[in-house]
């Protein structure tokens, strides 16, 4: 098995590059190459090396494409972390949901990709949706732009989320 899952990250780095360095018309045109993400997010809540002014850090694994690993810091809170007793106005939603804003980073082999992480948590279901806004990266994810969606629930011990990334990143033509 682990055989085969190293095959299948070395297939999807291949990939990856392969989509990348294709002609822009390949691609949809428009001076973009656009990938469709389809990934499978696992991250765990840590305190090692978490700067984020609210205290809250995660560090996981992206299997899938475009595979690699996770590092998001929360810059914001709201609901019940934050003394508010609903994150909407009028109070239509129990304080056990909150939201939250931060910064997401996917570091893969070819290059990291920036992301701006919006997202809900309810915390009595466990379950949790995100809008990942993709605002530029490193490498070849170099002035990336896209959009991305996660969501799922939080592990049984809690410490952690699990759950699909579904979405599509773009990256200028290379000439």
């Amino acid at each position: 098995m682990r055989t085969i899952t190293k095959w299948l990250g070395c297939a999807s780095v291949v990939a990856l590059a392969g989509a990348l360095a294709a002609p822009a018309d390949a691609q949809g045109g428009h001076g973009d190459r656009c990938i469709r993400v389809h990934a499978e997010i696992s991250a765990r809540v840590t305190a090692d090396g978490c700067d984020s002014p609210v205290g809250f850090c995660t560090r996981g694994t992206l299997r899938g494409f475009p595979g690699g690993t996770t590092a998001f810091r929360a810059l914001g809170l709201g609901g019940a972390p934050v003394g508010e007793s609903s994150i909407v106005t009028p109070g239509a939603e129990p304080a056990s949901t909150w939201s939250y804003r931060g910064d997401l980073t996917y570091t893969t082999p070819v290059g990291a990709i920036h992301l701006e992480d919006v997202g809900v948590l309810d915390t009595v279901r466990g379950a949790f949706s995100e809008l990942q806004r993709v605002v530029g990266g490193t490498g070849a994810f170099a002035g990336a732009t896209g959009e991305l969606f996660s969501y799922g629930h939080t592990t049984p011990a809690g410490d952690g989320f699990d759950g699909p990334v579904r979405g599509e990143i773009c990256v200028p033509r290379r000439r």
